[in-house]
């Protein structure tokens, strides 16, 4: 657990109010921000590779 619970929900409520869809990634090995982006009902959409050949998680959820 973080310093802050409930951030990411706070956060992504707030960018959801100013747009229809959100999508966030993250290290493979950042169990608490998957588990927290699960949490708030965002769901894996794929994998994000980087300009240095490195790789993310992409997370998304749409505002309905």
């Amino acid at each position: 657990t973080g310093k802050f619970p409930g951030m990411v929900g706070l956060c992504s409520d707030w960018c959801l109010e100013r747009c229809p869809s959100l999508r966030i990634d993250t290290h493979a090995d950042n169990r608490p921000m998957q588990d927290a982006l699960k949490r708030c009902g965002f769901q894996s959409c794929g994998i994000v590779t980087l300009a240095d050949g490195t790789t993310r998680i992409a997370f998304e959820k749409v505002n309905k």
